[in-house]
């Protein structure tokens, strides 16, 4: 009921006034946890409020999140699905976790924070920019909070010839326990050519770590030096994630 919104933007909200929503969602979730039954987490996408406020006031709707989102977890509780901490929500871009919110763990996308929950996420972008060194240093800064999980996020062009697999070998190296701190990107450089003679040579094939390539790390630039002090890397663990990238907008 947004027409000119879609157009412009090309995204639309979906309409939690409609009764007929909750039922699908529920379908949806059934049929995952039939598909994905090993799995005790679900990632339920997107809280996006205020990206969708073009669209409802356009439709001339007024939406109450907090009283669908209720509904929802309502329902996941009373078929007994998914504990609350066991649900992802995405960081959205407002940096707000609303009160009623179903799912309790965060998955941050935007932001690498000052501390978080033990259930909370982190995820890395790596696009063909990406400098290495800088996301091995955002890596190394995530394992400082020992999240549940960390992921690393690519954009579909990584997947059809468009890659940055230096950048892919730096967040590995960055968890693993196999290789010491790095001490600035020779280190690195230094590392991911001891991991490269183990791999196919393809995977090795993009330009070497440097300084000052890429955007650098969040909120200080003496972030990496200071934390690559210890010798010591973390291991982060996880379990298997099952993805409902629905947007309850």
């Amino acid at each position: 009921e947004c027409p000119r919104t879609f157009c412009d933007s090309g995204e639309i909200a979906n309409d939690i006034t409609q009764g007929s929503l909750l039922p699908v969602i529920l379908e949806v979730v059934r049929e995952l946890r039939g598909i994905f039954d090993s799995s005790s987490l679900i990632h339920f996408g997107s809280d996006e409020r205020n990206a969708t406020q073009a669209c409802w006031k356009e439709s001339g709707k007024l939406p109450d999140y907090d009283i669908f989102e209720t509904r929802l977890s309502d329902l996941m509780a009373a078929n007994g699905w998914y504990k609350p901490s066991r649900v992802l929500r995405w960081e959205n871009e407002e940096g707000v976790k609303y009160p009623h919110r179903t799912g309790g763990a965060t998955h941050y996308q935007y932001t690498i924070p000052d501390a978080i929950e033990p259930q909370d996420f982190g995820s890395i972008s790596i696009n063909s920019e990406s400098n290495p060194w800088t996301v091995y240093c955002q890596a190394r800064e995530w394992t400082t909070l020992k999240p549940h999980g960390l992921m690393a996020r690519m954009p579909p062009n990584l997947m059809t010839g468009s890659t940055n697999n230096k950048g892919l070998l730096a967040f590995v190296i960055a968890l693993s326990s196999e290789f010491p701190a790095m001490k600035d990107p020779s280190d690195l450089e230094e590392s991911i050519s001891v991991l490269c003679q183990k791999l196919p040579s393809s995977l090795c094939a993009d330009a070497t770590v440097k300084p000052g390539r890429g955007k650098p790390p969040p909120r200080t630039s003496n972030l990496c030096r200071s934390m690559t002090k210890s010798s010591s890397t973390p291991v982060l663990r996880s379990e298997p994630l099952t993805s409902l990238q629905m947007i309850t907008q």
